[in-house]
């Protein structure tokens, strides 16, 4: 079987976590980017934009997916705050 030709049948899930790099210690899936408080202010600053530049890369990548036809979707790790997902990946 050769799922290249069968796409209706062929789901792409992409983990937002997995889109985390260059934050240290933040990378982990353990913390919170949007809520998290390190005590320097342009820090978290910095993570809660971060967060907002995950969903916009992770919707443009599904919506670049979406028209080869393949079934899409995204993935989020257990306790993710749902409150966290901005209107980019909803849309």
């Amino acid at each position: 079987m050769h799922l290249i030709h069968e796409k209706e049948r062929v789901s792409i899930t992409i983990h937002r976590e997995a889109y985390r790099y260059n934050l240290g210690k933040f990378n982990s899936k353990e913390y919170d980017i949007s809520t998290v408080s390190t005590g320097d202010k342009e820090h978290d600053t910095s993570l809660k934009e971060k967060n907002v530049s995950l969903d916009r890369t992770i919707s443009w990548t599904l919506n670049g997916i979406k028209p080869s036809g393949y079934k899409v979707g995204f993935a989020l790790e257990p306790g993710t705050n749902l409150e966290n997902i901005s209107p980019y990946i909803v849309a």
